[in-house]
Protein backbone atom coordinates (compact mmCIF):
# COMPACT_ATOMS: atom_id res chain seq x y z
CA UNK A 1 0.00 0.00 0.00
CA UNK A 2 1.08 3.92 -0.53
CA UNK A 3 1.26 6.39 1.89
CA UNK A 4 -2.06 7.55 0.82
CA UNK A 5 -3.77 3.41 1.89
CA UNK A 6 -4.52 3.12 -2.00
CA UNK A 7 -3.29 0.31 -4.04
CA UNK A 8 -1.35 0.80 -6.63
CA UNK A 9 -2.69 -0.03 -9.90
CA UNK A 10 0.84 -1.36 -11.31
CA UNK A 11 1.51 -3.57 -8.33
CA UNK A 12 -1.79 -5.49 -9.41
CA UNK A 13 -1.06 -8.51 -11.37
CA UNK A 14 -4.06 -10.75 -11.63
CA UNK A 15 -8.02 -11.39 -10.86
CA UNK A 16 -9.72 -14.58 -12.34
CA UNK A 17 -13.15 -15.98 -10.83
CA UNK A 18 -14.46 -19.60 -11.95
CA UNK A 19 -17.68 -19.44 -11.08
CA UNK A 20 -18.72 -23.15 -12.55
CA UNK A 21 -16.29 -24.79 -9.48
CA UNK A 22 -16.81 -21.74 -7.28
CA UNK A 23 -12.91 -21.16 -7.06
CA UNK A 24 -11.85 -17.83 -6.79
CA UNK A 25 -8.50 -16.71 -7.76
CA UNK A 26 -6.80 -13.12 -6.29
CA UNK A 27 -3.45 -12.17 -6.84
CA UNK A 28 -1.67 -8.97 -5.56
CA UNK A 29 1.69 -7.61 -5.34
CA UNK A 30 1.56 -5.78 -2.07
CA UNK A 31 4.09 -3.59 -0.24
CA UNK A 32 2.23 -4.23 2.99
CA UNK A 33 -0.99 -4.92 5.03
CA UNK A 34 -1.12 -8.43 3.07
CA UNK A 35 -3.31 -9.70 5.76
CA UNK A 36 -5.65 -7.29 6.04
CA UNK A 37 -6.52 -7.32 2.16
CA UNK A 38 -6.55 -11.03 2.16
CA UNK A 39 -9.03 -10.92 5.22
CA UNK A 40 -11.13 -8.53 3.13
CA UNK A 41 -11.24 -10.88 -0.48
CA UNK A 42 -12.21 -14.11 1.71
CA UNK A 43 -15.04 -12.15 3.01
CA UNK A 44 -16.19 -10.84 -0.50
CA UNK A 45 -15.61 -14.40 -2.07
CA UNK A 46 -18.23 -15.97 0.59
CA UNK A 47 -20.69 -13.62 -0.11
CA UNK A 48 -19.99 -13.88 -3.74
CA UNK A 49 -20.44 -17.86 -3.34
CA UNK A 50 -23.10 -17.87 -1.40
CA UNK A 51 -25.03 -15.00 -3.99
CA UNK A 52 -24.34 -17.49 -7.07
CA UNK A 53 -25.54 -20.69 -5.03
CA UNK A 54 -29.18 -18.65 -4.03
CA UNK A 55 -29.68 -17.82 -7.24
CA UNK A 56 -28.68 -21.03 -8.74
CA UNK A 57 -31.17 -22.71 -6.07
CA UNK A 58 -34.37 -20.30 -6.48
CA UNK A 59 -33.79 -21.05 -10.72
CA UNK A 60 -33.95 -24.82 -9.94
CA UNK A 61 -36.75 -24.43 -7.71
CA UNK A 62 -38.57 -22.80 -9.97
CA UNK A 63 -37.65 -24.61 -12.90
CA UNK A 64 -38.94 -27.92 -10.61
CA UNK A 65 -42.12 -25.94 -9.40
CA UNK A 66 -42.76 -25.49 -13.53
CA UNK A 67 -42.89 -29.04 -14.08
CA UNK A 68 -45.56 -29.87 -11.95
CA UNK A 69 -48.01 -27.61 -13.05
CA UNK A 70 -49.32 -28.38 -16.82
CA UNK A 71 -48.99 -24.85 -18.81
CA UNK A 72 -52.09 -24.82 -20.82
CA UNK A 73 -51.55 -23.44 -24.72
CA UNK A 74 -52.76 -20.22 -24.93
CA UNK A 75 -53.99 -21.11 -28.92
CA UNK A 76 -57.24 -22.13 -26.57
CA UNK A 77 -58.08 -18.74 -25.93
CA UNK A 78 -58.52 -18.77 -22.40
CA UNK A 79 -58.48 -15.93 -19.93
CA UNK A 80 -55.58 -15.45 -17.50
CA UNK A 81 -58.99 -16.15 -15.13
CA UNK A 82 -59.37 -19.10 -16.54
CA UNK A 83 -55.64 -20.25 -17.30
CA UNK A 84 -54.96 -20.14 -14.11
CA UNK A 85 -58.27 -22.06 -12.67
CA UNK A 86 -57.31 -24.92 -15.05
CA UNK A 87 -54.07 -25.58 -14.44
CA UNK A 88 -54.43 -25.33 -11.05
CA UNK A 89 -57.20 -27.81 -10.52
CA UNK A 90 -55.89 -29.73 -12.70
CA UNK A 91 -52.36 -29.61 -10.96
CA UNK A 92 -54.43 -30.51 -7.86
CA UNK A 93 -56.37 -33.33 -9.59
CA UNK A 94 -53.54 -35.34 -10.48
CA UNK A 95 -51.44 -35.01 -7.02
CA UNK A 96 -48.74 -32.84 -8.22
CA UNK A 97 -49.94 -30.24 -5.72
CA UNK A 98 -50.15 -32.40 -2.59
CA UNK A 99 -52.72 -32.40 0.42
CA UNK A 100 -52.39 -29.42 2.91
CA UNK A 101 -49.37 -27.99 0.95
CA UNK A 102 -49.52 -24.72 0.80
CA UNK A 103 -50.26 -22.40 -2.02
CA UNK A 104 -48.41 -18.85 -2.22
CA UNK A 105 -50.19 -16.56 -4.84
CA UNK A 106 -47.00 -14.60 -5.74
CA UNK A 107 -45.03 -18.01 -6.79
CA UNK A 108 -47.78 -19.31 -8.81
CA UNK A 109 -48.18 -15.93 -10.53
CA UNK A 110 -44.43 -16.29 -11.09
CA UNK A 111 -45.02 -20.11 -12.45
CA UNK A 112 -47.93 -19.30 -14.82
CA UNK A 113 -46.17 -16.21 -15.98
CA UNK A 114 -49.56 -14.04 -15.18
CA UNK A 115 -50.27 -11.17 -12.41
CA UNK A 116 -51.56 -12.27 -9.07
CA UNK A 117 -54.62 -10.91 -9.74
CA UNK A 118 -56.11 -14.32 -11.87
CA UNK A 119 -54.33 -16.88 -9.39
CA UNK A 120 -56.49 -14.63 -6.75
CA UNK A 121 -59.73 -15.07 -9.04
CA UNK A 122 -58.85 -18.73 -9.15
CA UNK A 123 -57.86 -19.57 -5.32
CA UNK A 124 -60.98 -18.04 -4.69
CA UNK A 125 -62.81 -20.07 -7.20
CA UNK A 126 -61.34 -23.25 -6.28
CA UNK A 127 -61.80 -22.56 -2.55
CA UNK A 128 -65.04 -22.64 -3.05
CA UNK A 129 -65.73 -25.82 -4.88
CA UNK A 130 -63.87 -27.65 -1.90
CA UNK A 131 -59.93 -27.79 -3.91
CA UNK A 132 -58.35 -25.09 -1.86
CA UNK A 133 -58.94 -24.26 1.52
CA UNK A 134 -58.00 -20.55 3.24
CA UNK A 135 -57.57 -19.42 6.76
CA UNK A 136 -55.39 -16.04 7.74
CA UNK A 137 -54.49 -15.12 3.83
CA UNK A 138 -52.98 -18.48 3.35
CA UNK A 139 -54.19 -21.07 0.93
CA UNK A 140 -53.75 -24.81 1.15
CA UNK A 141 -54.75 -27.70 -0.80
CA UNK A 142 -57.70 -29.57 0.50
CA UNK A 143 -57.20 -32.79 2.68
CA UNK A 144 -59.00 -35.87 1.42
CA UNK A 145 -59.06 -38.77 3.74
CA UNK A 146 -59.63 -42.30 2.31
CA UNK A 147 -62.83 -42.51 4.73
CA UNK A 148 -64.13 -39.19 2.62
CA UNK A 149 -62.91 -40.92 -0.61
CA UNK A 150 -65.17 -43.75 -0.01
CA UNK A 151 -67.96 -41.17 1.49
CA UNK A 152 -68.43 -39.50 -1.87
CA UNK A 153 -68.43 -42.66 -3.93
CA UNK A 154 -72.33 -43.15 -2.94
CA UNK A 155 -73.10 -39.43 -3.02
CA UNK A 156 -71.80 -39.25 -6.82
CA UNK A 157 -73.92 -42.72 -7.77
CA UNK A 158 -76.93 -41.21 -6.24
CA UNK A 159 -76.10 -37.91 -8.90
CA UNK A 160 -75.34 -39.98 -11.39
CA UNK A 161 -78.78 -42.01 -11.36
CA UNK A 162 -80.82 -39.14 -11.37
CA UNK A 163 -79.21 -37.65 -14.69
CA UNK A 164 -79.47 -41.47 -16.43
CA UNK A 165 -83.02 -41.33 -15.88
CA UNK A 166 -83.05 -38.09 -17.91
CA UNK A 167 -80.41 -39.01 -20.25
CA UNK A 168 -82.03 -41.68 -21.07
CA UNK A 169 -85.02 -40.35 -22.31
CA UNK A 170 -83.01 -37.15 -24.32
CA UNK A 171 -80.12 -39.34 -26.09
CA UNK A 172 -80.11 -39.17 -30.12
CA UNK A 173 -78.78 -41.65 -32.58
CA UNK A 174 -75.69 -39.38 -32.83
CA UNK A 175 -75.30 -39.30 -28.55
CA UNK A 176 -75.89 -43.53 -28.69
CA UNK A 177 -72.60 -43.75 -32.14
CA UNK A 178 -70.45 -41.35 -29.94
CA UNK A 179 -70.74 -43.53 -26.84
CA UNK A 180 -69.92 -46.76 -29.25
CA UNK A 181 -67.09 -45.05 -30.56
CA UNK A 182 -65.31 -44.21 -27.02
CA UNK A 183 -66.57 -47.81 -26.25
CA UNK A 184 -64.16 -49.00 -28.71
CA UNK A 185 -61.60 -46.75 -28.08
CA UNK A 186 -61.84 -48.21 -24.64
CA UNK A 187 -61.40 -51.25 -26.10
CA UNK A 188 -58.18 -50.53 -27.62
CA UNK A 189 -56.85 -49.06 -24.95
CA UNK A 190 -57.59 -51.20 -21.98
CA UNK A 191 -55.12 -53.82 -23.84
CA UNK A 192 -51.67 -51.45 -22.87
CA UNK A 193 -52.33 -47.74 -22.23
CA UNK A 194 -53.66 -47.13 -18.74
CA UNK A 195 -53.17 -43.38 -18.95
CA UNK A 196 -55.10 -43.33 -22.66
CA UNK A 197 -58.07 -45.61 -20.68
CA UNK A 198 -58.60 -43.87 -17.17
CA UNK A 199 -59.29 -40.25 -19.80
CA UNK A 200 -61.64 -42.15 -22.22
CA UNK A 201 -63.18 -44.06 -19.36
CA UNK A 202 -64.07 -40.54 -17.89
CA UNK A 203 -65.27 -39.22 -21.43
CA UNK A 204 -67.58 -42.19 -21.90
CA UNK A 205 -69.24 -41.72 -18.22
CA UNK A 206 -69.14 -37.89 -18.47
CA UNK A 207 -70.99 -37.63 -22.35
CA UNK A 208 -73.61 -40.04 -20.83
CA UNK A 209 -74.82 -37.16 -18.35
CA UNK A 210 -74.26 -34.35 -20.63
CA UNK A 211 -77.52 -35.67 -22.32
CA UNK A 212 -79.15 -35.05 -19.36
CA UNK A 213 -79.44 -30.93 -20.27
CA UNK A 214 -79.86 -30.11 -16.92
CA UNK A 215 -76.77 -27.51 -16.34
CA UNK A 216 -76.27 -27.18 -12.82
CA UNK A 217 -76.65 -31.38 -12.24
CA UNK A 218 -73.73 -31.52 -15.03
CA UNK A 219 -71.92 -29.02 -12.60
CA UNK A 220 -72.56 -30.86 -9.50
CA UNK A 221 -71.89 -33.83 -10.83
CA UNK A 222 -68.54 -32.47 -12.81
CA UNK A 223 -67.47 -31.31 -9.48
CA UNK A 224 -68.17 -35.10 -7.77
CA UNK A 225 -66.16 -36.68 -10.58
CA UNK A 226 -62.71 -34.32 -10.20
CA UNK A 227 -63.27 -35.01 -6.28
CA UNK A 228 -63.16 -38.60 -7.38
CA UNK A 229 -60.57 -38.59 -9.70
CA UNK A 230 -58.22 -36.56 -6.98
CA UNK A 231 -58.67 -39.25 -4.82
CA UNK A 232 -57.77 -41.85 -7.33
CA UNK A 233 -54.54 -40.23 -7.64
CA UNK A 234 -53.77 -39.55 -4.48
CA UNK A 235 -54.07 -43.06 -3.48
CA UNK A 236 -52.76 -44.66 -6.34
CA UNK A 237 -55.81 -46.51 -7.50
CA UNK A 238 -56.38 -47.59 -11.43
CA UNK A 239 -59.25 -48.38 -13.18
CA UNK A 240 -57.37 -50.77 -15.42
CA UNK A 241 -58.13 -54.03 -12.93
CA UNK A 242 -60.72 -56.69 -14.77
CA UNK A 243 -61.39 -54.16 -17.48
CA UNK A 244 -62.62 -56.96 -19.47
CA UNK A 245 -66.04 -57.13 -17.08
CA UNK A 246 -66.06 -53.50 -17.10
CA UNK A 247 -66.08 -52.97 -20.40
CA UNK A 248 -68.86 -55.73 -21.20
CA UNK A 249 -70.80 -53.34 -18.82
CA UNK A 250 -70.16 -50.07 -20.93
CA UNK A 251 -71.11 -52.33 -23.93
CA UNK A 252 -74.60 -53.28 -22.52
CA UNK A 253 -75.13 -49.51 -20.84
CA UNK A 254 -74.97 -48.17 -24.52
CA UNK A 255 -77.59 -50.86 -25.97
CA UNK A 256 -79.95 -50.24 -22.93
CA UNK A 257 -79.50 -46.26 -23.58
CA UNK A 258 -80.16 -47.35 -27.47
CA UNK A 259 -83.34 -49.35 -26.13
CA UNK A 260 -84.38 -46.51 -23.61
CA UNK A 261 -84.56 -49.38 -20.92
CA UNK A 262 -83.88 -47.15 -17.89
CA UNK A 263 -85.08 -49.96 -15.54
CA UNK A 264 -82.27 -52.28 -17.09
CA UNK A 265 -80.12 -49.24 -17.14
CA UNK A 266 -79.79 -48.79 -13.54
CA UNK A 267 -79.42 -51.77 -12.37
CA UNK A 268 -76.27 -52.60 -14.89
CA UNK A 269 -75.20 -48.86 -13.94
CA UNK A 270 -75.09 -49.49 -10.49
CA UNK A 271 -73.44 -52.76 -10.74
CA UNK A 272 -71.06 -51.41 -12.37
CA UNK A 273 -70.31 -48.52 -9.77
CA UNK A 274 -70.32 -51.20 -6.97
CA UNK A 275 -68.26 -53.58 -8.49
CA UNK A 276 -65.53 -50.65 -8.69
CA UNK A 277 -66.95 -49.23 -5.06
CA UNK A 278 -65.52 -52.53 -3.77
CA UNK A 279 -62.59 -52.93 -5.55
CA UNK A 280 -61.47 -49.13 -4.06
CA UNK A 281 -62.48 -49.85 -0.18
CA UNK A 282 -60.57 -53.46 -0.74
CA UNK A 283 -57.69 -51.59 -2.18
CA UNK A 284 -57.39 -48.95 1.08
CA UNK A 285 -58.84 -51.19 3.61
CA UNK A 286 -55.28 -53.51 2.80
CA UNK A 287 -53.12 -50.57 3.50
CA UNK A 288 -54.73 -50.07 7.22
CA UNK A 289 -55.90 -52.06 10.04
CA UNK A 290 -59.02 -53.83 9.61
CA UNK A 291 -61.63 -51.87 10.82
CA UNK A 292 -59.85 -48.47 9.90
CA UNK A 293 -62.39 -47.90 7.07
CA UNK A 294 -66.27 -49.08 6.30
CA UNK A 295 -68.06 -48.96 2.99
CA UNK A 296 -70.70 -46.14 2.72
CA UNK A 297 -74.61 -47.13 3.17
CA UNK A 298 -76.23 -47.28 -0.20
CA UNK A 299 -78.37 -44.29 -0.68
Amino acid sequence: LSDRGSIPLTSTKFVYMNISDHSFGLGFSLDGHKLAIEFLLTIVRFFAILTIEYKIYFIEIIHLRRNFLYKIDRVNHLSKKDLAYVTIKKTIIEGKFKPDERLVISELAIQLGISEIPIREAINRLNSESFILSKDNSHFVAPLSEQEFLDMLEIRLGLERIALHIAVQKIDSAGIQHQRDIKRKLDIAAKSNFKEYRELHNEFHRAVFKYCGVSYLERALNDAWDHHERGMYIYGIEPLADSRIGNDEHEGIVDLLEKRDFEQLEKIFVQHRRRGFKRYYEILRSRHLPNALHMPEPL
